[in-house]
């Protein structure tokens, strides 16, 4: 009877490993949008984490030059939060079925 429970384990173990795989390559493929200055400055960003896209409204070329870096600095990261938050709502999904009630996933809430 153990040995039954063990193999539906590691059949189970072994289909949410492909469910993983699944979920990032999912997320790998995505774009994520970030902007700051309300929207003054936009990027996208892909989900592996690579800066795409910039787009920067002219009229913020009348700030200096660490105005404009930090405007990037704040719109990219905004698109990795929602990079971030994706992958933790689609992998914390993914384990829920796996746990013992009550018990979580450290990192992923």
């Amino acid at each position: 009877m153990q040995h039954n429970n063990m193999g539906k384990m590691i059949k189970g173990i072994a289909e949410m490993q492909k469910r993983a795989q699944s979920i990032q390559n999912e997320i790998a493929q995505a774009h994520f949008d970030g902007a700051a200055a309300n929207g003054l400055v936009k990027v996208t960003i892909n989900g592996e984490g690579k800066l795409l896209k910039v787009i920067i409204d002219p009229t913020v070329l009348s700030e200096d030059a660490d105005t404009v870096a930090d405007l990037v600095i704040v719109a990219t990261n905004k698109a990795h939060d929602g990079k971030e938050a994706l992958a933790k709502q689609k992998l914390s999904a993914l384990g829920a079925g796996l746990l013992p009630l009550g018990m979580k996933i450290p990192g992923l809430g």
